[in-house]
C-alpha cells in the first residue's frame, strides 16, 4: 500500500487529472466506470510513478482494467474500485433493492404513494443496479486478471 497519498508526484498527477476533495466522479452513464475514476484507482493503488509507466493521464483513464502496461496496480486499482461501489452500496441508500422493488408492487396495489415517491424509487433502483453492475464486473475482471 501507498505510504502516504500526498506524495508531490501522487499530487501532481490528480492535479492535472483536476481531481480534488469534492470531485464527483460519476459511476454509470456511458461508461460503468468512469473512466477518471479508473485512473484514480490505478494513482491510489501505485507505489511510486515507476508503477504507471510513461503513460499520459488519458491513457491512465481510457486503457481496460487487465492492461500490460498496468500490471503493477490494476488488480489493487479494481480492488479499490468494488470496495468504493460496494460501500456505496451499504452506506448511501436506506433500503435494498428488493425492498424498493417490494414497496412498488406494495405501491401498486394502492396505497397512496405519490407519483413523486414512485419516481424516486425508481430512481434509487436505477442507481443501486449500476452500482451493482459495477461490483459484478469488477468482480468478473479481478477473477479474470488474477489467473
Amino acid at each position: 500500500a501507498p505510504a502516504s497519498f500526498r506524495e508531490p508526484w501522487r499530487s501532481a498527477v490528480l492535479e492535472a487529472m483536476k481531481v480534488q476533495a469534492g470531485t464527483i466522479l460519476p459511476i454509470g452513464g456511458d461508461h460503468v466506470i468512469d473512466p477518471r475514476l479508473r485512473a484514480l484507482a490505478r494513482v491510489l493503488s501505485a507505489e511510486s510513478p515507476a508503477d504507471l509507466g510513461k503513460v499520459s493521464i488519458r491513457d491512465l483513464a481510457v486503457l481496460p482494467f487487465g492492461s500490460e502496461l498496468f500490471q503493477a496496480v490494476d488488480l489493487d486499482a479494481q480492488r479499490l474500485t468494488l470496495a468504493v461501489a460496494a460501500v456505496m452500496l451499504q452506506t448511501s441508500f436506506p433500503t435494498t433493492l428488493e425492498e424498493d422493488a417490494r414497496w412498488l408492487q406494495q405501491g401498486a396495489a394502492g396505497d397512496g404513494a405519490s407519483d413523486n415517491m414512485r419516481v424516486a424509487v425508481q430512481f434509487r433502483m436505477a442507481k443501486k443496479k449500476v452500482l451493482l453492475r459495477v461490483v459484478q464486473e469488477m468482480r468478473e475482471s479481478i477473477a479474470r486478471n488474477n489467473t
